[in-house]
């Protein structure tokens, strides 16, 4: 069960993630819009619609607990090394420990790239909107001072 969670986090959201972020700075306004509208979706968490969360607020936050429940797995595995590495344990259980240690590596490394990245997103997003709604201010000023201008 633990391993398809990470097997989904890495082979779905992080692609997802990518893929937003890519279309987000792609500079093709139609795709900017699409993406955009992908991460400002709500889910309703509350039945009277009292709380709502964005898309990437969620991921963002999936994101940031499995980064804080690999860092107390690797933490935990810390304490146990002394235990493990001494000559009083069996080359098996050393391993054994090894490779539990490369796992809950792996996945840190992976929920440490898919919070900054939904972090990144998240800004991305923000920026993109008020770049544009900024551009579409400036072109509307400068049609109405050429207007000025041809009238003069």
């Amino acid at each position: 069960m633990f391993g398809s969670w990470w097997s989904v986090f890495a082979n779905v959201i992080t692609p997802v993630g990518l893929i937003l972020l890519l279309g987000l700075l792609s500079g093709v306004k139609f795709i900017e819009r699409t993406c955009r509208s992908i991460c400002r979706m709500k889910f309703i968490i509350s039945e009277r619609n009292l709380i709502t969360i964005r898309l990437v607020t969620l991921m963002a936050a999936i994101a940031g607990l499995a980064l804080i429940a690999e860092s107390i797995s690797l933490n935990r595995l810390g304490e146990q090394k002394e235990s493990v590495t001494t000559g009083h344990s069996t080359p098996q259980a050393e391993d054994r420990w090894r490779m539990k240690l490369w796992l809950h590596q792996r996945n840190w490394w992976i929920s440490l790239l898919n919070f900054g990245m939904w972090l990144v997103v998240s800004r991305v997003s923000g920026l993109v909107f008020a770049y544009r709604e900024r551009l579409e201010k400036a072109r509307e000023e400068n049609k109405k001072l050429e207007a000025m201008a041809k009238a003069r």
